[in-house]
């Protein structure tokens, strides 16, 4: 686990911040719907703590907005409606893996966590290993 100096907490209090303001939110307004206290947000909007589940999971369910873009700075502010999987992808491709893949799916359709969690670790990866990503997605076409 990182500790509190590894976190660039400035960078996620900045993004706090802009959020309550984007949604045109008063500290007070989300310590009425929550249990924090205006301390405690300011805190965060500040960088000086880091920001608690309830804060993140009020922002998410209440009003759409993306914790990778809270946590990571990526993708966008406000989540938009996705839409569906393409249809046509060959499911048989996955091979062995293709029921672990349905159960992850179904995971995330229930939790904002899980969902959060993995699509945080699959851009984290794919930002940091484009080479590694580019030379594998070379070999496996070459296998077909």
């Amino acid at each position: 686990m990182k500790s509190k100096s590894e976190y660039d907490l400035k960078a996620i209090g900045k993004r706090i911040k802009e959020a309550r303001k984007h949604l045109s939110l008063l500290q007070d307004t989300i310590v009425e719907e929550t249990t924090l206290s205006k301390t405690t947000i300011s805190d965060f909007e500040r960088g000086e703590k880091r920001p608690s589940f309830d804060l993140l999971y009020y922002l998410h369910t209440r009003y759409n907005i993306s914790i990778d873009y809270i946590l990571f700075g990526v993708g966008n502010l406000v989540i938009s409606k996705e839409p569906p999987i393409d249809n046509k992808i060959d499911l048989t491709s996955f091979g062995s893996d293709l029921e672990i893949i349905k159960e992850m799916l179904e995971t995330m359709k229930q939790s904002i966590i899980i969902k959060s969690t993995i699509i945080g670790h699959y851009r984290t990866f794919v930002i940091e290993n484009p080479d590694l990503i580019e030379k594998d997605i070379e070999i496996t076409r070459n296998k077909k």
